[in-house]
């Protein structure tokens, strides 16, 4: 499962360009006739001064794709002068068209095309048009703005198809059935909220002050808006009650779901955006209800979770950052590692994970993080838009993630060994920066470590140098026996088998069917369908976990299964034969742990019990 999230900087970038004036951009996108798979977009452009202008539309920034270029992103690009008269223009960059004779430029008239089916970019950062069903408008994607003019207001002008609802943080006027109409102070205040057209589906509740919005559009149909409030509620709460605040007074939950066959989504290119205070998504819709909950629920709550960092905390170079000077902070590592670990210890302190899965979540963030090299966090991040880094983009949130993991275990150890220290936790460290800087007032990239540094201690300072600024393999066996569990690279174990086979649900008949069916021990043939295991009768609600009793049974276990073949029941028995094993990075909690490591790990994970596995 691959989600990224580019684009949540997206907000600082264009602070650097020139200040407000009293002309306007005026933006028309016509919805209602597209053209094989595209949309006209027409640009009003304020009244420019110099000789020579660059139109940007910086797509490339943010769909993940470094090789692609403008002009596969649009077509039949046309500046014309009032009288209707074609302006001279040049593509000059993946961004950029260089416009001569600009002081006469009076539109600016080209076609967009549906980038969902593009390979290597992110479904939730791109154009995605699918005429008569749905419009997913990430602006940046479909208009842009004049190098020097960037901080001029937007209106925007949305002719849509009859009964087609605007769903956004936008603040989106409706005029009439058929046109909406947005007012932005500058381009980015409209590029951090998304808009997508379709049938409406809508909900909305409250936690604490914070209004909740969620629409949803849903290829097949299956997936609702109910659903989904039913989906995302408790975690919301939970999420309320880690979090020290909740900053905004709306939140927007954008949200797309597509047919699980569906190209892209094969492609692993779906997930979330942050976009201040909204987020939207792709998703695929899953059959297994419970893990298309779950991905529901991890993707939101680490989107939610960036209300906190980079919304509220960022560096002063997060801010100031833009199109022509691509320098990111160095401190992603905060932004999108310390968010990732932040989401996963929601889930599993409010039950949304088991114990037992939480490790597992763990164990694949470090498998991960072993298919790149040895990086400094701060080093690739700094320099992220570098094509040798952008390829380990990725392990921002993984090794980021652990590095998270193990700096809040490493407060935690330090606060049991000294109660007096007001750092206690990762958790304690992020309240006080933020309570300390806001959106308008960010720190400064070169002095967060020194202020990290104030706070707790030397032990902390040699933490961050070796495994955040610098490339040392984690220590994971160090503070993993802190907190009673045990830690191995490699564990030569055993489970148990059957043989090989497969049961898949044949929905057209509501029934199971195995098939693939090899040399096994419990006598499975091909084609027999299963009724029951160990004599309780299998259904499709609990299909997926049942099964694994047959896949994955324990070691010594015995099993019998009621099948149908040639319509006479079939009762099938044995025990599961050991087969070796060699597990990798592998957490397994110690039986007879010391007090004071369940102590900790009650700490860590928001319990206090006697240590044992929610199994």
């Amino acid at each position: 499962m691959n989600w990224k999230i580019w684009t949540w900087w997206m907000p600082f970038w264009l602070l650097a360009f020139t200040s407000w004036a009293a002309e306007k951009y005026r933006i028309e996108i016509d919805l209602q006739h597209p053209k094989d798979g595209m949309v006209e977009v027409v640009v009003y452009p304020p009244k420019v001064e110099e000789e020579f202008a660059t139109f940007i539309i910086p797509i490339t920034a943010y769909g993940g794709s470094g090789e692609s270029k403008l002009e596969h992103w649009i077509s039949d690009f046309r500046v014309l002068d009032k009288a209707g008269r074609p302006i001279p223009h040049q593509y000059i960059s993946n961004n950029g068209i260089a416009i001569k004779y600009a002081p006469h430029i009076h539109e600016i008239r080209y076609w967009v095309k549906d980038a969902s089916r593009l390979a290597n970019v992110y479904q939730s950062h791109v154009a995605n048009i699918r005429p008569g069903r749905s419009y997913i408008l990430n602006h940046h994607g479909f208009y842009g703005f004049l190098m020097q003019y960037a901080q001029y207001p937007y209106e925007l002008v949305v002719h849509k198809p009859n009964g087609f609802y605007g769903a956004s943080a936008l603040g989106l006027e409706v005029l009439n059935d058929t046109t909406d109409y947005a007012y932005t102070d500058t381009y980015f205040e409209l590029i951090e909220k998304p808009i997508l057209y379709a049938k409406p589906d809508t909900t909305s509740f409250k936690i604490g002050h914070t209004a909740i919005h969620i629409s949803v559009y849903s290829e097949s149909g299956k997936v609702t808006a109910l659903q989904m409030d039913y989906t995302l509620r408790p975690l919301l709460k939970a999420l309320d009650q880690l979090m020290p605040f909740i900053p905004v007074e709306r939140y927007d939950f954008v949200m797309y779901f597509t047919k699980r066959n569906r190209y892209p989504i094969a492609n692993g290119q779906y997930g979330g955006l942050m976009c201040s205070s909204s987020s939207f998504y792709i998703l695929p819709e899953l059959y297994d209800a419970r893990k298309f909950k779950k991905l529901v629920q991890r993707i939101a709550a680490h989107e939610f979770l960036h209300l906190l960092s980079p919304y509220w905390l960022h560096s002063e170079r997060t801010q100031h950052i833009g199109f022509s000077s691509l320098q990111m902070s160095e401190h992603l590592w905060l932004y999108e590692g310390v968010t990732e670990y932040l989401s996963l210890l929601t889930m599993v302190r409010y039950g949304f994970l088991s114990e037992s899965e939480f490790y597992e979540e763990i164990s694949q963030k470090i498998e991960a993080s072993t298919d790149y090299p040895k990086m400094s966090l701060t080093h690739t991040s700094e320099h992220i838009f570098q094509r040798r880094n952008q390829e380990n983009y990725q392990n921002i949130y993984y090794r980021g993630m652990l590095v998270a993991m193990l700096l809040d275990l490493h407060l935690i150890t330090e606060g049991q060994q000294h109660p007096d220290r007001p750092i206690k936790s990762l958790l304690d460290l992020l309240e006080h920066f933020l309570a300390k800087y806001k959106p308008n007032r960010p720190f400064k990239d070169a002095d967060f470590f020194e202020e990290i540094y104030s706070l707790t201690s030397p032990a902390t300072r040699s933490f961050i140098e070796k495994y955040v600024i610098g490339r040392q393999d984690l220590p994971y066996n160090k503070y993993f026996k802190k907190v009673g569990i045990d830690y191995f690279d490699r564990l030569e174990t055993q489970y148990g088998s059957f043989g090989k086979f497969l049961i898949a649900p044949d929905y057209k008949h509501n029934t199971f069917v195995f098939y693939n069916v090899q040399r096994n021990s419990l006598g499975v043939q091909k084609g027999d369908q299963l009724l029951e295991i160990n004599r309780k009768q299998v259904k499709m609600k609990d299909f997926n976990e049942r099964r694994l009793l047959l896949l994955q049974p324990a070691l010594n276990w015995p099993v019998n299964a009621l099948v149908l073949r040639d319509g006479k029941e079939v009762l099938l028995e044995g025990i599961p034969d050991p087969v070796d094993y060699i597990d990798l990075f592998v957490l397994k909690v110690q039986k007879k742990a010391r007090k004071e490591a369940v102590e900790l790990r009650g700490k860590w994970l928001g319990r206090f019990d006697d240590g044992t596995i929610d199994d």
